[in-house]
């Protein structure tokens, strides 16, 4: 179904509609925070990123220059705004900074680089080479599991 970019901005003001069946309702927390104004297709990327959650997961999958990282923003901070308390970014290590200036500067949302404590309420950032590597893997093992792993570039791990 194709919806007119009217009905579109709708829904990225009205992200908030798209309901889980254990929610009362989503609140607008992650739009109000955030410094964005979405194109049409990462609206219909993020509602179809966070419909997938729930089953598992999904890939976002765009060209390059369209705005993934606006996409999984948009995700990462719905999310949180849906009560989720701990996320993981594992990205390549040249753009970890990057992450953290468009996640700080677009959602409000510090994200942590530093790799000692994973226990606690957050977002962390990692490089692909200390998630995958002995040290990274043992310390990531040992937590919980993550409510939401977020992995860019993740075409390049395998």
């Amino acid at each position: 179904m194709t919806l007119h970019a009217f009905n579109r901005r709708t829904l990225a003001e009205d992200l908030v509609r798209v309901r889980r069946p254990d929610d009362r309702e989503r609140y607008a927390a992650s739009q109000r925070q955030a410094r964005i104004d979405p194109n049409p297709h990462q609206i219909d990327a993020v509602i179809f990123a966070l419909r997938r959650l729930r089953e598992g997961g999904c890939i976002l999958a765009d060209e390059v220059g369209l705005g993934k990282t606006i996409e999984a923003g948009s995700v990462i901070a719905q999310s949180r705004a849906e009560g989720f308390q701990r996320v993981l970014l594992i990205v390549p290590k040249s753009l970890i900074g990057q992450w953290q200036n468009e996640l700080a500067n677009l959602f409000g949302i510090e994200a942590h680089d530093d790799h000692t404590n994973f226990f606690e309420p957050g977002v962390y950032l990692v490089g692909r080479e200390f998630a995958g590597g002995e040290r990274g893997a043992a310390l990531l093992d040992a937590v919980l599991p993550f409510d939401l792993v977020v992995i860019d570039e993740a075409h390049e791990i395998f």
